[in-house]
C-alpha cells in the first residue's frame, strides 16, 4: 500500500487521482487530502497545507506527497515553477513535494478514454482527437454531457475515471505521462 498526502484546488482532481493512482503504481493507496482555493488562491495557501501534512507525516508517515494543480491556459511547466517557487526552501519531513500542473484541466485525461466517458454518460460522446490542446475540457464536458441528457457531477467524474485505461489515456495525452513518472518516482 502506499500511503500519498495529496494537495489539489479541484475536486475533480482529488476524485481523479484516487481512482487512478492504484491503477498507475499497481497498489492500493491510501490518500490523506488537503484541498485548497482555485487558482491562484491554492498558491497562497500552499505553504501551509504542506505545514499541515507535515505535521501529520510525524505520526502517519508518507511515502509521497504530491500537488496537484490544473494548467489551464498558463503551461505546465511554469505553473510547476510558480509552486516550487512559493514553497521556495523550506524543509519537510516527508522531503520534497512533487509538483505536477494538468495539461489544461483534469477533464482532458477523462476526454482522452471515450470509451470510458460513454459508459459513465451512458450516451454515445464525440470522440476528441487532441484533449490536451482544448481550451476549457471541463467546459467541452459540461456542456456535451448536457447535451446528451446526463451531467458532469463527482458520480460521473468518478465513473468514467474508473472506466478509464491508463493506457489510453498515456497514449493522448502527452502530459499524463509526465504525472505517471511522477507519481513512480515519488512513491517508488
Amino acid at each position: 500500500m502506499a500511503r500519498i498526502g495529496l494537495v489539489y484546488e479541484d475536486e475533480a482532481i482529488r476524485v481523479v487521482f484516487e481512482v487512478l493512482a492504484p491503477k498507475v503504481l499497481g497498489t492500493p493507496v491510501e490518500l490523506e487530502v488537503r484541498l485548497g482555493r482555485n487558482w491562484p488562491g491554492v498558491l497562497g495557501e500552499l505553504p501551509g497545507l504542506l505545514q499541515g501534512l507535515n505535521v501529520t507525516h510525524t505520526w502517519n508517515p508518507f511515502d509521497c506527497v504530491m500537488v496537484i494543480v490544473d494548467a489551464n491556459g498558463e503551461g505546465s511547466v511554469r505553473r510547476e515553477q510558480r509552486l516550487f517557487d512559493k514553497v521556495g526552501n523550506r524543509q519537510f519531513r516527508f522531503g520534497n513535494p512533487k509538483y505536477h500542473a494538468i495539461m489544461r484541466q483534469v477533464e482532458a485525461w477523462l476526454l482522452a478514454d471515450p470509451d470510458a466517458i460513454n459508459s459513465a454518460a451512458g450516451a454515445r460522446i464525440p470522440r476528441v482527437a487532441d484533449p490536451e490542446s482544448m481550451l476549457d475540457a471541463k467546459r467541452h464536458l459540461i456542456q456535451v454531457l448536457k447535451n446528451h441528457g446526463s451531467s458532469y457531477n463527482r458520480q460521473f467524474v468518478r465513473a468514467a475515471a474508473e472506466a478509464a485505461s491508463v493506457d489510453r489515456i498515456a497514449e493522448k495525452c502527452p502530459g499524463f505521462r509526465d504525472f505517471v513518472d511522477k507519481l513512480k518516482e515519488c512513491c517508488g
